[in-house]
């Protein structure tokens, strides 16, 4: 284990790498998110109104819009958003009977994310990912709440990746009160604790929670945790997690640029169209004041003070005889304003995704048609980030939790190593994204229909797996379709139940069917 030193340099320089994109994080947060704390660490500034720089609110609407409509698309609220399936090792004779013994386990890890706080924290995270990066704290609850979540902003995060481009450390900075340290780290030498008091002076302390990955094992995913205090180079807490799901600590980006550790969201590719917008409502505005109150000039005759004249309703300005106050006109009218102001605001709308699922509040309702074909279209749209949250976020999520619910015994799953079980997203997005393969299948079939006609269909298609291929598509699920001893049982009783027919058919001179 690291020594506390050591500690302290390793979380200096990842925050100091950090650093580097303070300026542009710092815009995006002040534009898109003004409420949140910047990377300034300065407790002093809570409260404070951070709205100075927001004349059109276009953003900050839109970067709400954003997160409920990827919450809303990828891991909807109240609904299993992904299912626990056999892998592709699995023998596929064993396979349906894997599934149905993990589709139990899935729902009832569900019902545990559901009466979590997960649907709160996750869309505080969303926020942070229009930003580029969000990031998840998963830890084990009590006896009530076995699941705790907590969306941890990027002020407060300093990253460093390995040689494959994952996030391998994660140092985690705040500024608690000495008196909290006891609670937190009940382990922490009483000495350390009066040291800790006495150099705080009653103000808070930072404390750096770090997270680092240990690439040495090969094949093996291990980590070192360490909490310490660099104002007093002391180390409060050590542990070591251990497998997959181990890490407490899940990292997702939008995008990320080679050779880069964090995310790079819409929010960074609107960000000229975002400050543009603010600038024009801010010219607006002041273009109405001067067209509210007007401009004056005055005579220079030694009596009239113009910084005593006030603008208001029904005020007399006194002026000295043969002296004159004219009113001047504006150099031009202001309208062009509003157009590249609709331009802006249209690009933020689009770079924020705004425009695939909203719609004018006193327009008619969407279709479930209209609803389906914009989601495949928000779902070509955002095709790289979905496949990146898929690998950052929903599964290293489902690992996470299954990891807790296991080491707590209250599920009962033989492995999830990647190979035997693995994720698969359930979510209206996913789901977005296969029926485009229902749709190829469906011209498939009615071409073959067209050219060789139906009975040729039927017996070129297998209709019981073209059935269970349907349903497993739309995610349908596998009990609504009869076992094939059913389907035997129903084909003979069907014939039995036909023969007489058939039978006084034939036997009364007519034809046979």
């Amino acid at each position: 284990m690291l020594t506390s030193k050591q500690l302290c340099d390793l979380s200096a320089e990842a925050f100091t790498d950090r650093d580097q994109y303070k300026t542009l994080f710092q815009d995006a947060y002040d534009y898109t998110m003004p409420t949140r704390k910047g990377f300034d660490q300065n407790t002093d500034s809570v409260g404070q109104n951070r709205t100075d720089k927001i004349f059109d609110e276009t953003a900050v609407g839109g970067v709400n819009e954003f997160a409920a409509h990827i919450q809303s698309s990828l891991i909807p609220p109240f609904s299993r958003w992904a299912n626990l399936t056999a892998g592709n090792e699995v023998p596929e004779e064993n396979r349906e009977e894997v599934n149905s013994e993990l589709k139990p386990v899935t729902e009832r890890i569900f019902d545990f994310i559901a009466n979590s706080n997960f649907d709160q924290e996750i869309n505080e995270a969303m926020l942070d990912l229009a930003v580029g990066t969000g990031c998840l704290n998963i830890q084990e609850g009590d006896n009530i709440d076995p699941l705790r979540f907590q969306a941890v902003p990027l002020t407060e995060l300093a990253l460093q990746d390995g040689p494959d481009g994952l996030v391998d450390d994660v140092h985690y900075r705040r500024w608690v009160k000495p008196e909290h340290l006891e609670i937190m780290f009940p382990n922490m030498p009483p000495e350390t604790l009066e040291v800790v008091k006495n150099r705080s002076g009653g103000k808070r302390i930072e404390l750096i929670q770090s997270t680092l990955r240990d690439r040495k094992k090969s094949n093996l995913r291990h980590w070192d945790y360490a909490a310490h205090l660099p104002g007093v180079q002391t180390t409060l807490a050590s542990e070591q997690y251990e497998g997959r799901g181990a890490n407490p600590w899940v990292i997702f980006r939008w995008s990320k640029a080679a050779g880069e550790t964090y995310g790079r969201g819409p929010v960074i590719s609107a960000l000229p169209a975002i400050r543009t917008a603010n600038l024009v409502v801010q010219l607006i505005l002041e273009n109405a004041d001067m067209a509210v109150t007007g401009m004056y000039q005055a005579d220079d005759d030694g009596v009239i003070n113009p910084d005593s004249i006030v603008l208001r309703p029904g005020i007399i300005i006194p002026r000295a005889p043969g002296s004159s106050i004219e009113p001047l006109a504006p150099a031009a009218r202001f309208d062009v304003g509003q157009l590249v102001l609709d331009d802006m605001r249209h690009n933020i709308r689009k770079a924020l995704f705004n425009q695939n699922l909203g719609r004018p509040h006193e327009a008619t309702p969407m279709s479930a048609l209209e609803i389906a074909e914009r989601m495949a279209a928000l779902a070509q749209e955002i095709g790289p980030a979905f496949g990146r949250l898929m690998k950052e976020m929903v599964e290293p999520v489902i690992q996470r939790v299954v990891y807790i619910l296991k080491k707590r015994n209250l599920i009962e799953l033989p492995t999830i190593d990647g190979r035997t079980i693995k994720v698969q997203s359930q979510s209206p997005l996913a789901t977005a994204q296969r029926m485009q393969d229902v749709n190829n299948m469906d011209a498939f079939m009615q071409r073959i229909g067209g050219i060789f006609g139906p009975q040729v269909t039927q017996v070129l298609i297998d209709q019981d797996i073209a059935a269970k291929w349907y349903a497993e598509k739309q995610q349908i699920s596998m009990d609504v379709l009869r076992s094939p001893e059913k389907q035997k049982e129903l084909i003979e009783a069907t014939v039995g139940q036909l023969a007489p027919v058939l039978e006084q058919q034939g036997g009364g001179g007519g034809q046979p069917i």
